[in-house]
């Protein structure tokens, strides 16, 4: 089914690889991509004033939303070039950014094919994503298992004109999760979640993962993108596990379960977030493992910035 809160796409089947125009690594303008909008935003003579973003990057106007022209934009006194082994990185098109810290590592950033969806009011929005991976002197990306990558999102809307003016951003030290040096931010995951989760906010679910020691398990997170605020992201509840990797099946001591994740609109801010579990799961404190055919509803709390 398609989604309607996702941009509308010509040529394009929604929710799979090919849905994403590699616009980051190609260089391709976005304004002769793959995107039909619904409706633009009317250039205004003078850029509003924003509560939360400074008047320059509000009146800054982007031809394309190129990695080159973000760069330019949003890092323009902090790029440089750097060495990074061939194959470490999905894509070529990379730049280091700010200068290499105690340890001799580099913070390389590369960019994610972008994400088009509509806003509350229908309009056409543009997910930009920038991640930071750390890059040893040697060119190999640091990988170790607890090690993770940072994300920076943008979120611009397109003019009548052609150009692109942003409408939102995250904050430097908003976390994602991930593992080996990565963020793992699951683009199709965002695509196929698009949806209101509040009475005038629209956002996406996805789910990071983590394996150790025989045991996996990954939890439900959430993308708020508001538009007279910054972009957050925030955790949940848990979402799958289990412990196949130290116990067979018909062992007593294995576990495993899953879930589904479902938004409540009740007309309020931010709506309620439902989780419905299936399977097995341990009980709080690992004495016992027990059914988990149960259901969690956490609201937001705006105060805390966090679900609970």
């Amino acid at each position: 089914m398609k989604n309607a809160w996702l941009g509308s796409v010509t040529g394009i089947v929604l929710g799979g690889a090919a849905v994403w125009g590699y616009l980051g690594y190609s260089g391709q303008s976005t304004a002769t991509a793959t995107v039909q909008q619904p409706k633009t935003t009317q250039q205004s003579p003078e850029s509003k004033k924003s509560g939360f973003l400074s008047q320059d990057l509000v009146d800054a106007r982007l031809n394309e939303l190129s990695f080159k022209e973000v760069m330019r934009l949003f890092y323009k006194d902090n790029m440089r070039n750097v060495f990074v082994n061939e194959g470490e990185l999905e894509t070529q098109n990379f730049v280091a950014i700010g200068s290499p810290d105690e340890a001799g590592e580099n913070t390389v950033a590369i960019m994610h094919p972008i994400i088009n969806y509509r806003n509350m009011e229908g309009e056409a929005r543009f997910l930009v994503m920038i991640e930071k991976v750390q890059v040893m002197e040697n060119g190999s990306v640091v990988s170790c298992h607890a090690c993770v990558g940072s994300l920076d999102l943008y979120s611009f809307k397109k003019l009548t004109n052609g150009q692109f003016q942003i409408v939102s951003k995250s904050q430097p030290e908003q976390e994602y999760g991930g593992s080996y040096g990565r963020v793992h931010l699951d683009r199709e995951q965002i695509l196929n979640n698009m949806q209101p989760i509040g009475k005038k906010l629209i956002g996406s679910f996805y789910q990071s993962s983590y394996t150790s020691t025989g045991e996996t398990s990954s939890s439900w997170n959430v993308i708020h993108l508001p538009e007279d605020d910054f972009i957050g992201a925030y955790g949940v509840a848990d979402a799958a596990g289990d412990n196949a990797g130290n116990h067979e099946p018909e062992s007593p001591l294995h576990f495993s379960f899953d879930s589904t994740i479902q938004v409540l609109d009740n007309g309020k801010k931010y709506f309620p977030i439902q989780v419905n579990y299936s399977g097995e799961k341990p009980n709080a404190d690992f004495s016992s493992i027990e059914p988990a055919n149960q259901s969690l509803v956490v609201n937001y709390n705006a105060e805390k910035k966090e679900y609970q």
